[in-house]
């Protein structure tokens, strides 16, 4: 079965689909709404919220490391699939060539 060769995603891409499920507050559409959204909080309701996001940077910080560490598997996948297609590929083509060569010296 082959493996798809992975694809990496532009930065704010990967940056919002990973913050969307953790705060979508922090998405970059959405961050420079926010002094708009919360302009009515008291301090308290501010502070409590910049911890909220305090703790959402620390799990995207978590959520970016597994991402890396999934593509860096997908990555060694294709390359073992892509090295053992080559080395199948050079096996045969040997074989064809050796079967050439026997051809040749068993008919003079």
């Amino acid at each position: 079965m082959a493996v798809a060769p992975p694809t990496v995603p532009k930065a704010e891409e990967l940056y919002n689909s990973l913050m969307r499920e953790i705060e979508p507050d922090l998405t970059t559409d959405q961050i420079p709404l926010i002094d708009e959204k919360y302009k009515g909080e008291t301090p308290e309701e501010t502070l409590a919220r910049l911890e909220k996001y305090k703790k959402a940077f620390a799990l995207y910080d978590e959520k970016s490391v597994e991402f890396f560490k999934d593509l860096s598997n997908k990555v060694t996948a294709y390359r073992k699939q892509a090295l053992q297609e080559a080395e199948t590929e050079v096996k045969g083509e040997e074989q064809v060539r050796i079967s050439q060569i026997e051809t040749l010296l068993s008919h003079p």
